[in-house]
């Protein structure tokens, strides 16, 4: 049933580090930039990159069970429409990433005096997370449907022949 996104899932967690560590060092240079010189040394660069890399894994890893849910409760025996499967995988990994910031806003205002405010300061950073996990969900998503069908183009190739 997820053959065809194996690639995906094997390159999801690894992609999201990535995407930490490139967030991590976007924010050490914007640091600089605005005066904080204490962000170039290599303790704090390396702190932000294992800290940002490990967000970044947590985050994939919302967003690939979120999309795992969705193609697992999909009706997946169609094969009518290939891109309705790669988008729909990646609304389901935005909606798995946006779960993620509603739970961990919401279970750290439980002790808040307002119920809301670790949920309204997360909102932002989770409507961004979301939209750069919807990005790189769909870009997998789409170079394994393609590659899954490059495949059965072969075997069939190879069968007729």
């Amino acid at each position: 049933m997820f053959a065809q996104y194996r690639f995906a899932m094997v390159w999801a967690i690894p992609v999201g580090a990535l995407i930490g560590i490139l967030g991590a060092l976007l924010i050490v240079i914007f640091s600089f930039v605005a005066g904080n010189t204490a962000q170039l040394s290599w303790t704090a660069w390396g702190f932000a990159t294992v800290m940002y890399a490990a967000i970044g894994a947590v985050i994939a890893l919302a967003g690939l069970l979120g999309g795992l849910l969705t193609v697992w409760l999909a009706d997946r025996r169609s094969q009518d429409a290939p891109r309705v499967w790669v988008y729909g995988g990646s609304l389901g990994a935005t909606g798995g990433v946006l779960v993620l910031f509603l739970l961990i806003g919401g279970i750290g205002g439980i002790g808040a005096s307002t119920w809301w405010g670790l949920l309204s300061f997360l909102l932002m950073p989770g409507i961004i997370a979301a939209i750069v996990t919807c990005v790189a969900a769909t870009i997998l998503l789409d170079k394994c449907r393609a590659r899954f069908a490059a495949v059965a183009a072969d075997t069939a190739q190879e069968a007729a022949a």
